[in-house]
């Protein structure tokens, strides 16, 4: 009698648990990564242009709680992953300074632009967790893991850079990844798309942690870069 009453409190606080997950919405701006240099490597100001919103219309005008949609989420997705960018840029320590496009002056009188295509930020639970045999060892397992249970991810976000004066084309990269996450534990099962928007937030840090050391990289190794 106590083992039952052991798993049904179990079980209760669960399910308390998922549907007070379940509630909030996910966002995507995430803090910036790591200063690579202390002083401006490049004395330059850098304009970060509203990037441009390409995904498939299901991956922002779908309604499930099993996959992200911008319904889910508190941000405007393509204008957060924007200022997620410039945030970083600014952190990094690449340029003297990184300006958004309402900075009318100063945009107006900027080195470079940086522009962006939101290509794919997608999430979604396979929900393998009711077909036969996963809900057997849902019950024993549920408080740490939940058996079969996994996510996919897809992420795609071009970055270009472009010189001010001329127009033309300095670097130009696309982060891209596409993976699966599991299994996964209960407490990440019952958060939803808050736990979806977590992994995509996470792998958005990398990619652009990546994307601006090639940034570095490259305006170093180029003609631009060197007459800095």
């Amino acid at each position: 009698m106590a083992k039952r009453r052991s798993w049904a409190m179990t079980g209760a606080v669960l399910f308390l648990v998922c549907f007070a997950a379940g509630c909030a919405k996910g966002h995507i701006s995430y803090p910036p990564n790591a200063t690579l240099y202390k002083i401006p490597r490049y004395e330059k100001t850098v304009v970060v242009k509203e990037f441009k919103d390409l995904r498939p219309i299901m991956e922002n005008d779908y309604f499930s709680r099993s996959a992200t949609s911008d319904l889910h989420c508190s941000e405007n997705v393509a204008d957060a992953v924007a200022l997620a960018v410039k945030n970083d840029l600014a952190k990094s320590g690449l340029f003297a300074k990184v300006v958004s496009p309402s900075r009318e002056e100063e945009a107006a009188n900027a080195d470079i632009i940086i522009e962006g295509e939101l290509r794919h930020l997608y999430g979604r639970y396979q929900e393998k967790w009711l077909k036969f045999p996963a809900a057997l060892g849902l019950v024993i397992a549920a408080p740490y893991y939940v058996p079969y249970e996994k996510a996919d991810f897809n992420l795609e976000v071009h970055l270009r850079a472009i010189d001010a004066k001329d127009q033309s084309v300095l670097w130009e990269r696309t982060l891209e990844r596409q993976w699966t996450y599991g299994p996964m534990t209960a407490m990440e099962f019952c958060n939803h798309y808050g736990f979806l928007y977590e992994k995509l937030r996470e792998r958005l840090q990398k990619q652009v942690a990546a994307g601006i050391r090639d940034l570095d990289v490259t305006l170093a190794n180029c003609w631009y870069g060197a007459a800095l």
